[in-house]
Formats: structure tokens, C-alpha cells, sequence
């Protein structure tokens, strides 16, 4: 689901049942090797960086 959607890690958790982003993000890096926002940008699937607002 994380590179099918543009939706942050902590909405995707509630949709999929996890109890935390970091218990996704634990399960994404060990069945994957990577972390979902390292996945998205290799598939070039990541979501526009927000610019910072000083």
C-alpha cells in the first residue's frame, strides 16, 4: 500500500490495522530491506516534500 498511495505512513497504519507508523515502518523494513518513504522514492512514487515554513 505505501507505494499505491500518496498517503502518509500514519493514515496507512489505520487503514491497515497496525497499532503505530513505527510498527508498519518495523514490518515495511524487514519484509522489504527498506523503509516505506525509501521504497516510494526508489519506485519514484514519493509523495512532494512539504517546504518547510520558518
Amino acid at each position: 500500500m505505501p507505494v499505491a498511495s500518496d498517503l502518509p505512513v500514519e493514515q496507512i497504519v489505520d487503514r491497515v490495522g497496525f497499532n503505530s507508523p513505527v510498527v508498519l515502518r518495523d514490518h515495511f523494513r524487514r519484509a522489504s530491506g527498506m523503509s516505506p518513504k525509501a521504497y516510494r522514492r526508489r519506485l519514484g512514487h514519493a509523495p512532494a516534500e512539504r517546504a518547510a515554513v520558518a
